[in-house]
């Protein structure tokens, strides 16, 4: 287990660990929040920061991280599908906070 969490980028990880991270932190509360911070959410934050040139703000990581479990536990597994995801939840974020 402490592969998944200790990773030097977000790309570290192949679609297969980051499945069974995901689904081994579904069961443990303990690391759940841990395992989405450092798979799609930092992925998807990353991305996002580099694409839109903007600063993660208060609040974004929480409301990603929550969306991302939503989505994840509908059925969702593909982590590069969750990063996706995550990317049209910021992007719709920043269009709510623009207007």
């Amino acid at each position: 287990m402490a592969v998944f969490l200790e990773r030097k980028t977000p790309t570290d990880f192949t679609s297969e660990n980051a499945v069974a991270a995901l689904l081994i932190a579904k069961s443990n509360p303990k690391i759940s929040e841990a395992v989405m911070n450092t798979l799609p959410v930092d992925r998807a934050l990353a991305i996002y920061g580099t694409i839109a040139n903007r600063w993660e703000q208060k609040g974004t990581r929480d409301g990603l991280s929550q969306h991302l479990w939503k989505v994840f536990l509908e059925g969702e597994r593909d982590p590069h599908r969750l990063t996706v995801h995550g990317l049209s939840y910021l992007q719709n974020l920043d269009r709510e906070r623009d207007s």
